[in-house]
């Protein structure tokens, strides 16, 4: 089956397909997103995700994941108060009319979390590209899930991951954002 890269596009419905330069090949058999955006000279990063020596980026961890939260003071007292994490600093921005939380996350990094106004909601389920879910490590999952569930939080059966054997569960934060615990 021969496939034209030029038909390959974005699955979000209203946006173009790829367009089909010069150069683009037709590929038998299937095609990825990112051979299509490669074949069309789109692509902005290696497919493969390697980098030369002189061009790495020497990543040495991951500073903060930012959330922006529909009632931000019910997002701010979940934070806080069920999971503990500490307040760094609290900002309102009035041009923006948008609040900014920074939360220290026990081990290193942050969790920036943001009100805006008239944000629209994003899907978790079914699961959707992007960002997947948040995961904290505790020494046990079984007392944080029992912490979590004496404060009226909902959490799914612990499980075990069939890869590490570590132990896990998956609660929610007021916005439905997936949290995981995992047994570290």
């Amino acid at each position: 089956m021969t496939v034209d890269a030029a038909r390959i596009g974005p699955s979000t419905p209203g946006k173009p397909p790829v367009p089909r330069g010069p150069r683009t090949p037709k590929v038998s058999g299937m095609i990825t997103r990112g051979f299509a955006l490669a074949a069309a000279g789109l692509l902005r990063y290696p497919v493969s995700g390697r980098m030369s020596g002189a061009r790495r980026l020497n990543i040495q961890g991951l500073h903060h994941v930012a959330l922006i939260s529909s009632d931000y003071e019910a997002s701010k007292r979940f934070y806080t108060e069920v999971l503990g994490l500490s307040v760094i600093a609290e900002t309102f921005r009035a041009a923006r009319d948008s609040w900014k939380l920074d939360l220290a996350v026990p081990g290193g990094g942050q969790i920036e979390l943001f009100s805006f106004p008239g944000a629209p909601p994003r899907p978790s389920r079914p699961e959707a590209q992007g960002l997947r879910h948040l995961a904290f490590v505790v020494p046990d999952v079984d007392a944080a899930k029992a912490a979590l569930e004496a404060q009226g939080v909902v959490v799914e059966p612990v499980r075990t991951d069939a890869l590490t054997d570590r132990k896990f569960t998956f609660f929610q934060d007021p916005d439905g954002l997936p949290l995981e615990l995992n047994e570290g």
